[in-house]
């Protein structure tokens, strides 16, 4: 699998839709945080296997952290099988992680890639990529994507890539993983099925804070999609389920979010920009 196929396969229409909208400053924001933030829902309630979920995102213009240690990463954050956080009978959440490491200057280097299982306060990662050739992402139209299927209640396939701005892979990485040969599928599984879904750009360790600039301005455009056998999806503003924060705010576009057939399943997308806040 390549990640040229993976962007694809979304259709023309998310592609074409990043390039033509004109994203609009937020008028006012509150204190630092990923708000609003746009997440996808599902009530689905059945084995939701071969379903995928999807995020990418793609660098509007180079910017520069005033954080101390300059690491952020791309979280794509799963809660699975209906479960609330400290559920005694059932997985919590499914966490992927593209973290970025600050090398010089304004680079933004890719560091690693990681999936992990939560359940309650235990979290051990079971699925892990170091990139053989280090990728900058802080230039103008890189894209970071990540996508993990879910092939079984016992394994996803975890796929992360990097592409410039002509749309070539730098770095691609496709593993499968089995998370109980990990934890022990008594207390972490089965996995069945994704229920609610966010993607958020925010610190890189728990209760890390990161601010970017340039202020008031559009650094990321970026979506998430939840490719499911059954159209039970919807979407809603929540919090974030990371305790990680960053000053970037969603500002969703025009047709965001939207639905459509994908096949015998059914795809629904989440589209943002990533603006910066519009004050210190």
């Amino acid at each position: 699998m390549k990640s040229q196929d993976i962007l694809v396969s979304a259709g023309g229409i998310v592609v074409l839709f990043l390039m033509l909208y004109t994203p609009i400053a937020p008028l006012a924001m509150a204190s630092d945080a990923q708000s609003p933030n746009v997440q996808i829902l599902s009530s689905n309630t059945s084995n939701d296997f071969n379903s995928w979920e999807r995020m990418s995102m793609l660098t509007d213009q180079p910017f520069h952290f005033t954080s101390t240690n300059n690491l952020y990463s791309y979280q794509m954050n799963a809660i699975l099988n209906g479960c609330a956080y400290g559920s005694s009978s059932c997985t919590w959440w499914l966490q992927g992680v593209v973290g970025v490491v600050s090398a010089s200057g304004n680079e933004a280097n890719l560091d690693y890639a990681k999936a992990e299982v939560w359940y309650g306060s235990n979290g051990p990662n079971f699925c892990w990529y170091y990139p053989g050739t280090t990728a900058n992402l802080n230039q103008t139209g890189y894209d970071a994507l990540q996508q993990i299927n879910l092939l079984n209640s016992s394994a996803i396939q975890m796929h992360v890539s990097v592409a410039n701005s002509g749309g070539t892979d730098i770095d691609t990485n496709t593993q499968t993983c089995t998370y109980a040969s990990a934890f022990g599928s008594s207390t972490h599984g089965p996995v069945d099925f994704f229920s609610q879904v966010e993607g958020v750009i925010v610190g890189d360790v728990s209760a890390y804070h990161v601010t970017f600039k340039p202020l008031s301005s559009t650094l990321f455009y970026g979506y998430i999609d939840l490719v499911s056998n059954y159209n039970h999806m919807s979407s809603s503003s929540q919090s974030t389920q990371t305790g990680e924060s960053s000053n970037l705010y969603q500002i969703c576009g025009t047709g965001c979010p939207y639905s459509e057939s994908y096949g015998s399943m059914y795809l629904y997308t989440v589209q943002t920009d990533e603006n910066t806040e519009t004050a210190t």
